[in-house]
């Protein structure tokens, strides 16, 4: 979607407009747009009423959400949150919003491009996008585990241009889907046993009593060696003496 159809006042003098995209795993998310009612806004007769009937105007029929509250600075806002299945939803003409694999690997990449920035020196925006999981590459201005924040000046700079805002994402295990997490299931469950075997023979005071034998003195040629529990007997023997163990 078009900032200037969702902030319609977006190029006004003074105007500040957050913009915030949430995407899940499944590609569905939420696109948010806060426009802060300034006293430059308020000086141009622009008021919270005004912005929500304006708003609810330009996106009606697209299930939105407007609601309006005040700022811990005193200033107003007034808050538009659309959701969408696939946010290449949000494309219009001039825009472009996509979320798509990255060839050969297990990241996704989310771009975001459109002309409406460039013409928009007037105003200051942010722009914050949650994505689902570890951001491993983008052109953002700052970049905190799965978020990335771009600024009023990279966002005339770069969303109006052909490549856009990016942010490459590389899900977590959590996120990999139900065959790869049973997958990891079973490798792990084939592996518990003998993991419980080990430790289990490493504190029995046999293993503490040949780890200790072997310390102090080798196996005499001739004898063999109980793994049960520890006790030496004749070379030739094919039991245990002490456990009756197979040797």
């Amino acid at each position: 979607m078009r900032i200037a159809a969702l902030v319609p006042l977006a190029l006004l003098a003074g105007c500040e407009v957050r913009m915030h995209v949430r995407i899940q795993e499944s590609g569905a998310g939420t696109f948010s747009t806060v426009v802060v009612v300034t006293p430059a806004m308020r000086a141009f007769g622009q008021t919270v009423a005004r912005l929500k009937d304006r708003a609810q105007k330009e996106l009606q029929g697209r299930n939105a959400t407007i609601t309006d509250g005040t700022l811990g600075d005193g200033n107003e806002f007034v808050k538009a949150t659309i959701p969408f299945s696939s946010v290449s939803e949000l494309t219009e003409k001039g825009s472009r919003w996509e979320f798509e694999p990255v060839e050969g690997t297990r990241r996704r990449i989310f771009r975001m491009s459109d002309r409406s920035f460039s013409a928009a020196n007037l105003a200051t925006f942010s722009f914050q996008a949650d994505l689902p999981g570890r951001i491993t590459r983008s052109n953002a201005d700052s970049v905190e585990g799965s978020t990335a924040r771009w600024s009023s000046q990279s966002l005339m700079a770069k969303a109006g241009s052909a490549e856009g805002i990016f942010a490459e994402c590389e899900p977590s295990l959590f996120s990999l889907g139900p065959s790869a997490v049973i997958t990891l299931a079973i490798l792990a469950a084939g592996l518990l046993p003998p993991a419980i075997f080990y430790w289990r023979k490493r504190c029995s005071p046999a293993f503490a009593g040949a780890v200790q034998m072997e310390s102090d003195e080798a196996v005499r040629p001739g004898e063999a060696f109980c793994e049960n529990c520890g006790e030496q007997n004749r070379a030739a023997a094919k039991f245990c003496s002490k456990c009756g163990s197979n040797l």
